[in-house]
């Protein structure tokens, strides 16, 4: 099992104690596929020197990561560009000797909370923060999982087994995260792994009044999720434009023409926005819309369309069943281009 970073947190390595440590040097290889295709370069190669008498030295290595991610969706589901192999080599210098040593990690593009403290690496095998999830009925129900540790995922109804996924990973980064997916109905996902077991509670909801929308996004553990809205949603639009004053006057003949405009507008786009609401979930999901307002990557799926999407709210009052008794949250979402195409 790789060693696991989470690159929107901060991750420091600190390579072993070298009596005489003059200087540490760092090569950092980043690249998707096999451990075998280590490039012949490194990305990056950084030089520190030990603080006064100490003998060794940290680097923080996340921000380099950040820029090689490559993360896509176009209704499709798929692992490729969401991990990353990361090997660093350090070579130690004691004035008078060389010495080398050389760490592995398998970077995500997730992160922790200040609470977890630093360098904080939980092994997870369901890639989903919650244990309940709802989806629209006769949709896929989708859940992504980490292969290096995650055996079989187990789809259920009324107790009964319905469809049941063995887990395999041949140490391809685009095998690490698998989406896994069921098109039939259940109440129970039962992930299975080499460290532990977990159950999701599933919803089917059906919703014969408004048409449904589904949002995906990139979640706290650096996957795909899924986030269904069943009810009322409001589309609006914003224009910006400047404007100037023309001389519309004939000199010769001391006459313009009544039809001409004599304010001219330039610089007109637009911006498209939309507001959803969710309609009744389970207060287990707070956690889920809080992963989506801080999440770097969303997508509408819109009319069988997937748009990129802005998450335009900066803040979030959280329901429970206790103080709200119903809850449904009313998200809002810019588009991620303007209205008029101005893509050079």
């Amino acid at each position: 099992m790789s060693t696991r970073i989470q690159t929107r947190s901060p991750y420091y390595i600190r390579p072993a104690n070298v009596t005489g440590l003059t200087s540490t040097q760092l090569k950092l290889y980043i690249f998707s596929g096999v451990i075998g295709d280590k490039p012949a370069s490194p990305q990056y190669t950084l030089t520190k020197k030990p603080i006064n008498s100490e003998t060794s030295v940290t680097f923080e290595i996340s921000e380099l990561i950040q820029d090689y991610f490559s993360h896509g969706f176009t209704g499709s589901y798929s692992g490729a560009g969401s991990t990353l192999w990361v090997i660093a080599d350090f070579q130690f210098d004691d004035g008078s000797s060389i010495t080398v040593s050389s760490s592995t990690f398998l970077a995500f593009d997730s992160y922790s909370t200040f609470k977890n403290g630093a360098n904080y690496n939980l092994d997870l095998h369901k890639l989903i923060t919650g244990d309940y999830v709802q989806y629209k009925n006769g949709s896929n129900i989708v859940i992504p999982i980490n292969a290096e540790i995650t055996t079989n995922v187990t789809f259920k109804l009324n107790g009964s087994n319905v469809q049941t996924t063995a887990i395999t990973d041949n140490g391809n980064t685009n095998q690490k995260i698998q989406y896994i997916s069921y098109s039939g109905s259940a109440d129970e996902i039962f992930v299975e792994s080499t460290i532990r077991d977990s159950t999701i509670i599933v919803q089917e909801v059906e919703e014969c009044k408004y048409t449904p929308i589904k949002i995906t996004f990139i979640n706290k553990n650096g996957a795909l999720q899924d986030l269904w809205f069943f009810k009322k949603s409001v589309e609006n639009m914003n224009v910006t434009k400047n404007s100037f004053n023309r001389n519309l006057l004939d000199r010769v003949n001391v006459s313009y023409t009544t039809t001409e405009a004599a304010k001219r507008t330039y610089d007109i786009n637009a911006n498209e926005s939309i507001s959803i609401n969710s309609g009744f979930v389970d207060e287990a999901m707070n956690v889920t819309f809080e992963e989506l307002l801080v999440s770097k990557y969303v997508w509408m799926t819109k009319d069988s369309t997937v748009f990129p999407m802005k998450v335009a709210d900066s803040s979030l009052s959280f329901k429970t069943s206790l103080n709200d008794k119903l809850i449904n949250y009313a998200i809002n979402f810019d588009y991620a281009f303007d209205l008029i195409n101005n893509v050079h």
